[in-house]
């Protein structure tokens, strides 16, 4: 403990009072002790006390009187009482009061005191005055409290606090060559990129002062503070927003990257004077094109991604390196896709330039040419010889000759053509499903001679030859636009800035639709669907299935569906020169995973080039080769295929949103054969039962083989006979047959025209005998006038089917003849005439009115005749001669080896429905029962197929 001392002091009268003892102590602010003097007073007594703490700054004064006691305390020199705040320091001693408690002792241990010192602040400002942020500030020697560095806050300022008074302390504020970053603007604002200045001072601060110390740095600030975060190159200008401070006159370097470039970099170009301005918010703008390396003065495309912007200062000279960069994008935003165009500059060439102008309109009219090169191939040849057969020299009635010439009578009617309707009508078949229309007007022996023709395509029913070799799977182009993603978040037409993006085409295949061929069909229908689903295997039970990527008619078939997938593709897009549409390509065939399922493609690039084809551009496209078969059908899907880039995750991830808009998906297109019925010409009211032709029933049978009759089945034209077959022109006819076809003994003199019916002779040609029965006699006229009418039904045939012709190029023409009117037949009675005998009613009803009759038959190109007297159903009966004309030939029934109750061409029909359409009336079966459908070959025949390569019978 302290020593003790008392000082005289007056003396109060003595009172009564309790004792106790008073400890105090004294330390510094980190608790160390504190040497000095201390006084105490005791007011009740007015006595003093004084005493010297100690080494341990302690001190007891024992036995004072209890109550109310000041104590001053005098430290040693230098030393004072902690101020409050921002108060000045001031040395010298403190004053308490403290009550003395009764007893062993109290301790007063509330006295604090310090050693001299000042107070430093430091202010960082830039040459605007503008508080710095963030800046480091360190002071030497040390403060007080013994931390020497701190960072301004967003004031600018750093409080040291207490430092030793008097001694110099030297401030050194910011950093050299060091890229800090400071806040600017408002709270929670992202850091900016600038370089600090470096400043130093020597500052020394009075005992209590409270000093503030600017700092004035330089600073120099380069930040990209906000740029479009995508833009559509080419059509847009990126806007790139950026403070900088400190470096007008410097040099500071814009660059614009593309990770996938060849050298990345886009543009590189120094700041101008203007850019160069120290300012918050300047503005640099780009298009897009790129300034640097092989693809100069081009566009910027999504390919080259991913991309970036970078601002950079280096100058070492004065303060180092400020760098800023921000990532940006160029996406695509969706494809639309259309049909394409068969040239790729879109102008039609002259018709100078023959063979071009000539594939160039062939394919504009439907008739499928082929590429537009220039160069004659046989694809061209027969669809010329295609449009021969269809259209007429140009401003007559005559028909083209159908020879594949290309010359100017040619060049005339093509450009006085209308184009042929290929897709169903009232559909947009861009987005809804459709039927797709192969004209098949291909009715055996075109160019035959009526009356001296042996039919030989008829006679060989070769369909292969006479109808599908002349046919051609067309050519469709198609085109995707693809567009790029705008500042708006719409699409954009931005051709010179899309790239070689690769485009993927798919077909899906899906099952046919079999409702076509109706319930009271249903060998039929079994049949067709066994051929789709296991095509050569007779025995259906567990056969394999040939289907599962498409159920049209395989290559084997005549198809052009391949058992390999990666092969079928290559028939919708083939990769062959003669199926090219120019000027794309298709670069290879992949695939695609999707939903656990594989995806054939055909890979076609973009079109990028910048000197040939501006107009397909951002385009890519490709010729759709669809199939002739009837029932096949093909949903398209076009999508941009990123895989195997090497920004292909990165595409990807980008374009996530965007996946729904970049593909488009057609309608799905049926194949439906198209034929007409010409002309239908009626002579007579029909006496058969069934009356005269449904021609709903006619449509719908041939609906079942996926053939659709124009005008809804209904004859395009009704022919008057009388109008068209003149007395004149029969006259003529029937004289002019040649020798070998003549009717024996007719002449000018002799011979009779009639209206109503065909027979020219006379009527009837002799008397009934008198002893021939009624029935045996209009027989025998019967068969007298058939033989006059074989040849002359050929003659008129071929005047009525040339009338036809004049306004129907192609097309069914159809007669319902008469042979001649009723003959009448009787029986001869002798007692008549008083015993003379005479004729009376035949007592045999079909004696009395009895019409010659004969089979109808089909003739040169689609002349198909009935008789209105055979009493067999009009409707099977127009059925089975229209089947003839398209190359069906006998089922069952008939006449024809191996016998009545076996197929006469069994290869060619279903052997398990034996009541075919093609099939005469089976035994049994009367006339009017004749009402069968086709059966399953037969079906698939009229579709196409290659019905011998199929099995007799499925089992």
């Amino acid at each position: 403990m302290g020593n003790t001392a008392k000082k005289p002091v007056p003396q109060a009268p003595a009172v009564p009072n309790t004792l106790g003892a008073l400890l105090i102590r004294v330390k510094d602010p980190e608790g160390n002790p504190v040497k000095g003097e201390v006084k105490i007073f005791i007011k009740s007594i007015e006595e003093t006390h004084e005493g010297v703490l100690d080494d341990e700054g302690t001190i007891k004064f024992p036995d004072l009187a209890a109550g109310l006691v000041d104590v001053t305390v005098t430290p040693a020199a230098g030393f004072g009482p902690v101020p409050s705040g921002n108060a000045p320091f001031k040395p010298g001693p403190r004053s308490a009061s403290v009550t003395v408690e009764p007893g062993p002792g109290t301790t007063f241990e509330n006295v604090v005191f310090t050693k001299a010192a000042g107070f430093l602040i430091v202010k960082v400002i830039d040459s605007k005055l503008k508080p710095l942020a963030k800046v480091p500030v360190e002071v030497s020697p040390a403060p007080l409290d013994g931390i020497a560095k701190f960072k301004t806050n967003d004031a600018g300022i750093v409080d040291f606090g207490m430092v030793t008074p008097v001694v110099p302390h030297h401030i050194k504020a910011g950093t050299a060559d060091i890229t800090v970053k400071p806040l600017f603007g408002p709270p929670n604002s992202p850091p900016q990129a600038v370089l600090i200045g470096l400043a130093e001072t020597d500052k020394s601060v009075a005992i209590g002062e409270v000093a503030t110390v600017p700092m004035q740095l330089e600073l120099k600030k380069l930040e990209i503070v906000k740029l479009d975060p995508h833009f559509a190159s080419s059509k847009e200008k990126m806007d790139i927003r950026f403070a900088i401070a400190g470096l007008s006159g410097r040099k500071v370097v814009l660059t614009i990257e593309g990770e996938n470039y060849a050298g990345k970099k886009l543009v590189e170009r120094d700041l101008g004077a203007l850019e160069n301005a120290d300012g918050e918010n300047n503005q640099i703008s780009w298009d897009g094109k790129i300034e640097v390396g092989a693809s100069k003065d081009q566009f910027a495309t999504p390919l080259m991604g991913p991309f970036k912007v970078t601002l950079f200062h280096d100058d070492a000279s004065h303060t180092g390196a400020l760098k800023s960069e921000k990532p940006f994008k160029i996406l695509y935003h969706s494809i639309v896709l259309d049909f394409g165009k068969h040239v790729a500059d879109e102008t039609a060439p002259p018709d100078t330039d023959q063979t071009k102008f000539v594939q160039f309109k062939l394919n504009e009219l439907h008739y499928d040419a082929g590429p537009v090169t220039g160069a004659g191939n046989l694809v061209t040849t027969n669809a010329i010889k295609r449009f021969q057969r269809a259209n007429y020299q140009a401003g007559t009635q005559t028909l083209l000759t159908e020879n594949g010439a290309l010359d100017a009578a040619l060049i005339a009617s093509i450009k006085a053509a209308s184009a042929r309707e290929v897709f169903e009508s009232g559909k947009t078949p861009l987005t809804q499903d459709a039927k797709f229309y192969v004209y098949d007007n291909y009715l055996v022996d075109r160019g035959q001679n009526f009356v001296t023709s042996g039919l030989p395509e008829f006679q060989t029913a070769n369909r292969q030859a006479g109808a599908e070799d002349k046919m051609e799977r067309a050519f469709i182009p198609l085109e995707v636009e693809v567009k790029l993603l705008s500042k708006a978040n719409t699409g954009v037409s931005a051709p010179d800035a899309i790239g070689p993006v690769p485009v993927a085409w798919e077909v899906a295949d899906s099952t046919e639709d079999d409702s076509v061929i109706p319930g009271t069909n249903a060998t039929a229908k079994t049949y067709v669907k066994h051929a789709r689903e296991i095509g050569a295997t007779a025995a259906s039970a567990g056969a394999a299935r040939i289907d599962t990527d498409g159920d049209n008619a395989l290559d084997t078939f005549d198809g052009m569906r391949k058992s390999a997938a990666g092969d079928y593709i290559k028939q919708w897009f083939p990769d062959a020169a003669g199926s090219k549409l120019e000027p794309y390509t298709v670069k290879k065939y992949d695939t695609e995973d999707r939903g656990g399922k594989t995806f054939q493609r055909a890979i076609v690039e973009a079109w990028a080039d910048i000197t040939k084809f501006p107009k397909r551009k951002g385009r890519a496209g490709a010729y759709f080769r669809f199939s002739t078969k009837g029932g096949d059908n093909a949903k398209i899907r076009v999508s941009l295929a990123f895989k195997d880039l090497p920004n292909k995750d990165q595409l990807e991830k980008d374009h996530k949103d965007a996946k729904a808009t970049l593909f488009k998906e057609l309608g799905r297109w049926t194949v439906w054969r198209r034929s007409k019925i010409n002309a239908y010409c009626r002579q007579g009211v029909a006496t058969r039962k069934s009356g005269n032709p449904n021609f709903s029933i006619f449509r719908d049978r041939y609906k079942e083989a996926y053939i659709e009759l124009e005008n809804n089945g209904q004859p395009a034209q009704t022919l008057n006979y009388a109008t068209v077959v003149t007395a004149a022109k029969y006259n003529a006819a029937i004289l002019g047959l040649p020798p070998a076809k003549a009717v024996p003994g007719v002449t000018a003199a002799n011979l009779v025209y009639r209206a109503d019916s065909v027979y020219g002779g006379v009527m009837p040609p002799r008397a009934q005998n008198n002893a021939e029965a009624a029935i045996d006699y209009v027989r025998a006229m019967s068969n007298t006038i058939n033989n006059w009418c074989a040849n002359p039904l050929h003659a008129v045939l071929q005047l009525l089917h040339q009338e036809a012709r004049k306004t129907a190029a192609e097309g069914y023409v159809i007669w319902d003849f008469r042979l001649s009117d009723a003959l009448v037949g009787q029986d001869f009675n002798p007692a008549l005439n008083h015993g003379a005998g005479g004729f009376q009613l035949a007592a045999n009803p079909k004696a009395r009115s009895f019409h010659p009759s004969t089979a109808g038959y089909v003739h040169v190109d689609g002349a198909v005749t009935m008789n209105v007297d055979n009493p067999f159903d009009i409707n099977c009966y127009l059925c089975h001669e229209c089947g003839h004309a398209r190359f069906l030939i006998h089922h069952k029934f008939v006449n024809e080896a191996p016998g009545p109750n076996l197929s006469a061409n069994p290869s060619h029909h279903d052997g398990a429905q034996d009541k075919c359409t093609m099939s005469y009336a089976k035994p049994g079966d009367t006339p009017d029962q004749w009402t069968y459908p086709f059966c399953g070959k037969c079906l698939l025949r009229l579709r196409g197929w290659n019905v011998p390569a199929l099995p007799n019978q499925y089992t």
